[in-house]
């Protein structure tokens, strides 16, 4: 205990403030990168281009019963090896192999192992709940980062700002995100690199009577704020994925209609009322498009209650309709004969209608338009960046999603970038 507190100590006076420290300038670009990518979509961790971006989320790590961090898919994560690899030469094959050499090629390159997550988080709870499985966890994390070579941490538990299993769940949040910035802290002196540390917290407005982010801003890096799924397949009507804005017409409207409302600019509104440093933001869009059936003609499919959300494009009979839909299928809902392209102004956004396709078919996407106005707010408000999620659902190549985030972020660099691959 002594000798802890002796390098905390140490560590206050060396490095007063760590967590400033890595924070970088509102041209952060990260990526998520869902470990089943490798199987369905068929997108690998080499398919990225990785000069587009500063920051890749790979979701994601599991929690055992004994409360350590463990591998969640071995033979995705480590072991499945690619024709060009020699795993005499390395550590550790799959995709955190593939992100180990990309880093060491791309030195510019941070990489975020998430912890957690729908389905993988179900001990958080009991993890939180007293000091000593704090520090068991936050050790074993950190013990997962330096054998991966990774770069930092992404704390995912969803509970505490929706469905809290203990009453305290919220402020045990903050104390287990408290335990885990000492502990990085200290293994940074130790290591001689910084160790990041984030969360993703609820897009939903009603978070903010449920947990105070302000104790705990002081020991995260980044809020990676879920702005890119604010409309979506729990809702009965059509509407846009992530409107930047909505206007005092629709806000009407939608509530009398009682629809769902929500935006961008809504969302942020709670970080600025609870004084988030705005360079600790990541605002996030979405690689995929999103679909609803038996849609309304009236106002061009906008705001019109609708019969079922689309089949999506990884769409089965276990995981139901989700309306997600990849950007190859939205080109190809684009090309097809039938379907009207329409632009609102207040959201900034596209949307696609086909009155006569699926009883009426809606579809919410971002492009190059969305993403310049989004980015536009970013910079004005001084947020962090932008994180793209999922890129297995973008498409590869200088028409991506990502190419076009980049772009507005570096069109200097970008305009090189593009030539090189011409």
């Amino acid at each position: 205990m002594l000798v802890r507190l002796f390098c905390f100590l140490t560590l206050l006076l060396s490095l007063p403030s760590i967590a400033s420290q890595h924070i970088n300038n509102n041209d952060s670009v990260f990526v998520y990168y869902k470990q089943w990518a490798i199987y369905g979509p068929n997108y690998h961790i080499r398919d990225i281009p990785f000069q587009q971006t500063t920051h890749i989320v790979y979701q994601s790590a599991d929690i055992d019963e004994n409360f350590n961090v463990v591998i969640s898919d071995e033979y995705a994560d480590i072991s499945h090896n690619y024709p060009d690899n020699d795993p005499k030469k390395g550590l550790f094959q799959g995709s955190l192999g593939e992100l180990y050499k990309a880093k060491k090629k791309y030195p510019h390159l941070q990489t975020i192992i998430s912890i957690g997550g729908w389905g993988r988080s179900n001990y958080y709870s009991d993890i939180a709940s007293s000091e000593s499985s704090r520090n068991h966890f936050a050790l074993s994390a950190l013990d997962f980062i330096r054998t991966y070579h990774l770069d930092g941490i992404e704390i995912d538990w969803p509970a505490p700002i929706k469905n809290a299993s203990r009453p305290d769940d919220p402020e045990n949040l903050n104390l287990l995100i408290a335990e885990l910035r000492e502990v990085l802290d200290i293994a940074s002196i130790k290591d001689k690199r910084q160790y990041t540390l984030m969360i993703p917290p609820s897009a939903k407005p009603s978070f903010k009577t449920l947990w105070d982010m302000t104790k705990v801003q002081q020991y995260l890096d980044y809020f990676s704020v879920p702005t890119n799924y604010i409309h979506g397949y729990w809702e009965k009507n059509s509407n846009h994925l992530s409107p930047l804005t909505v206007s005092v017409k629709d806000k009407q409207n939608l509530l009398e209609n009682e629809m769902e409302i929500g935006s961008f600019d809504g969302l942020l509104a709670l970080y600025k009322q609870q004084k988030i440093a705005p360079e600790k933001i990541i605002l996030n869009i979405s690689a995929f498009a999103m679909g609803w059936n038996g849609v309304e003609k009236t106002n061009n499919g906008l705001f019109q209650k609708a019969k079922k959300i689309s089949w999506g494009s990884w769409d089965s009979a276990n995981s139901g309709r989700t309306g997600v839909y990849t950007q190859d299928y939205l080109q190809g809902f684009m090309a097809s004969s039938g379907y009207q392209k329409f632009w609102d102004d207040n959201a900034k956004m596209h949307w696609l209608y086909n009155g006569e396709k699926f009883d009426g078919h809606f579809i919410s996407f971002e492009d190059e338009d969305s993403i310049a106005h989004k980015i536009e707010y970013i910079k004005n408000n001084h947020y962090n960046g932008i994180a793209l999620r999922q890129i297995h659902n973008d498409i590869k190549g200088t028409d991506s999603l990502l190419s076009k985030i980049y772009a507005e972020h570096f069109p200097i660099s970008s305009t090189h970038f593009i030539m090189r691959i011409k």
